[in-house]
């Protein structure tokens, strides 16, 4: 039946072709199945969209070509074909590649048959998200190793103060001071941990928008994203662990060798769980970022750094 209306709209055809058809389409009608074809997109489609029908057959004799069917912004249409085993499929530059098993029974209504569009993401959107998320990881990652080292270097300072002259009531080194002071310097270590890891994190996710292939980017996403809510459940762990333990040891009581020993593990845990935090969280937000951009084929992403006395941080605004 659908050969058959597709045949008629041929304007190479003589009245006595074009009336034989008819009478064969007349024929045929009563032998076909409405079937309900519906296509659903993430946003509403406003040009037509072309859907190639085509046979399945047994035989290999059985040859019939292939019905493209122009479907409108309506986004709902009723095709009328024959018994057997059909194969939808729709090839738009807009869309990803799709394709769709029919069985059509005359001895039962049909379903709706439904065509769920993904739309595909054009080169410039990719463009951005990379370049977005690189940009976000790279001044992360620059912000986060000047933190680590800052850090780094008053925490060994800190901890280098001899400690017989760090004593309650000193009037050059209280106690009191010097343990304020070691906490100050570990907790900007481990911020610059954070803010080092979720930048390379992010770096990550905004790199694999370059791979060539939908596939590609889908795979490398899911898998980063996954590693990314493992790193953040395991980096979490460490830096409660690390706070516990090093607030358990920078109590006020006078120090000895074995405070130093015990802090330094302490913080040393404490700045790597940061690590892993910022690391998963950076990798997991890009990560389903980039898999709502690969779905919804469109997201814009800006990234802009933004500097204060006292600190800095990098701004990222999303619209979906």
């Amino acid at each position: 039946m659908a050969h058959l209306e597709s045949l008629l709209v041929l304007p190479t055809l003589t009245p006595a072709q074009r009336g034989e058809a008819a009478n064969l389409e007349k024929i045929a009608r009563g032998k076909t199945v409405a079937v309900t074809l519906v296509l659903r997109s993430p946003r509403p489609l406003t040009a037509p969209v072309t859907v190639t029908f085509g046979t399945v057959s047994a035989f290999a004799s059985d040859l019939r070509p292939d019905i493209d069917k122009t479907i409108g912004p309506s986004d709902r249409t009723v095709l009328a074909l024959d018994p057997g085993a059909w194969r939808v499929s729709v090839d738009d530059p807009r869309f990803e590649p799709l394709t769709l098993d029919v069985r059509v029974d005359a001895s039962a209504p049909m379903a709706p048959q439904v065509l769920e569009l993904r739309a595909r993401p054009d080169a410039r959107a990719l463009r951005r998200f990379a370049l977005g998320w690189g940009a976000a990881g790279a001044v992360g990652v620059v912000v986060g190793a000047g933190l680590v080292g800052g850090g780094q270097g008053r925490w060994s300072s800190r901890l280098d103060t001899p400690i017989d002259q760090c004593v309650s009531g000193s009037p050059v080194y209280p106690i009191e001071a010097c343990r304020d002071a070691l906490a100050r310097a570990g907790n900007l270590r481990t911020a610059g941990a954070g803010v080092l890891g979720a930048g390379a994190g992010a770096l990550v996710g905004g790199l694999l928008a370059l791979a060539p292939t939908p596939r590609e980017r889908k795979i490398g996403w899911t898998v980063t994203a996954s590693l990314g809510g493992l790193a953040v459940i395991g980096g979490a762990v460490a830096l409660g662990l690390g706070t516990r333990s090093f607030g358990e040891r920078n109590d006020r009581s006078e120090w000895t060798a074995e405070d130093h020993r015990a802090l330094e593990r302490s913080a040393r845990t404490h700045t790597v769980g940061a690590a892993f935090l910022g690391f998963g969280g950076g990798m997991l937000a890009s990560s389903v970022t980039g898999l709502v951009l690969e779905r919804t084929g469109r997201f814009l992403v800006s990234a802009s750094p933004q500097a204060r006395v006292g600190g800095g941080g990098v701004v990222i605004q999303g619209r979906f």
